[in-house]
């Protein structure tokens, strides 16, 4: 496990597991109505290029905010959605 808060520090990183079949980056959540953390994750997430996004989303949130943050995140090339908290949900959303 490592830890970079930087372009700089996810670069170095990305170059020092270069050669590991798989490689998952763990983000920290951001509100994507916060400009500056937003920016701060695109920045990172070009840093490291990865070949997927995953979008996580509690699947005990309504499905049109769900939708509507998905709409959001949908610039940092978002790939695929995961949803949490399956045992809160009370329907399908």
């Amino acid at each position: 496990m490592y830890c970079a808060q930087t372009v700089a520090g996810v670069k170095e990183l990305v170059g020092q597991t270069h050669d590991c079949d798989l490689v998952l980056i763990d983000t920290h959540g951001v509100c994507a109505a916060d400009q500056g953390h937003f920016a701060r994750l695109a920045a990172l997430l070009r840093a490291a290029g990865p070949d997927e996004i995953h979008l996580v989303l509690p699947a005990s949130m309504v499905p049109s905010v769900q939708q509507r943050i998905a709409r959001r995140f949908g610039p940092l090339g978002v790939s695929e959605v995961i949803l949490t908290h399956l045992d809160e949900a009370v329907g399908l959303g």
